[in-house]
């Protein structure tokens, strides 16, 4: 059989769609949504990261939550895809890099891609950074492992201007916070929108000593 199938990237919002464990199909059906739709960049650890166009950026532990499936159980499914040549993994001490192979296979051609008023380009590129930008990537760069569902909540209700100004101004906020106790509860950090905030270098120059002199 063959065609084309077009569903919109809002389906990803719709409640069913992560109710119940995945199947293989829907697992793979999802990286294909999950896929960057333009090259972008994010910072884990302070690196820069370059995820390119067809390329999907999560931790196994995301996907398997996703998912709802074992760790395991994951990265049996992704070294069966990539013995089946449907996507290659770049694998490093930070994160995994998934490319879609033949990527551009799996987007509509024509004029389906857009609308007049570009309203439906406008859909995918915000979807498309949201994906990049997503909570637990978030919770794993800020590294304080407290409240998550208060933390969750905060960050899900983000807007994707939000989230990139984070994603810029966190590693520069974890410098300067090297000792967890003093850095805020991830949830605070949300709430008080403190991304906004000037940040504070942890180490500061030294005040040259004054040399005191008596006078007799």
């Amino acid at each position: 059989m063959s065609g084309w199938l077009k569903i919109s990237r809002d389906i990803l919002d719709d409640p069913m769609y992560l109710s119940e464990p995945f199947t293989r199909m829907q697992a793979w059906i999802d990286l294909l949504f999950l896929a960057n739709y333009k090259d972008s960049t994010l910072f884990i650890r302070n690196i820069e990261i370059s995820v390119k166009r067809g390329q999907v950026c999560r931790s196994a532990e995301s996907l398997a939550s996703r998912w709802r499936w074992s760790r395991g159980k994951v990265l049996r499914f992704l070294n069966a895809l990539e013995n089946e040549q449907k996507i290659v993994q770049q694998k490093s001490h930070v994160i995994t890099l998934i490319s879609v192979n033949n990527y551009e296979d799996y987007q509509s051609c024509g004029t389906t891609d857009s609308t007049t008023d570009g309203t439906h380009k406008k859909k995918v590129n915000k979807e498309s950074n949201n994906n990049m930008f997503d909570f637990e990537q978030f919770w794993n760069i800020y590294d304080k492992k407290v409240s998550r569902q208060k933390a969750q909540k905060l960050f899900d209700k983000l807007s994707t201007k939000d989230r990139e100004q984070i994603f810029a101004t966190l590693p520069a906020y974890i410098a300067s916070t090297p000792e967890k106790k003093f850095r805020k509860d991830p949830a605070t950090y949300l709430r008080n929108r403190a991304w906004e905030d000037e940040v504070i270098s942890a180490t500061t120059e030294k005040k040259p000593e004054l040399l005191k002199i008596d006078v007799v």
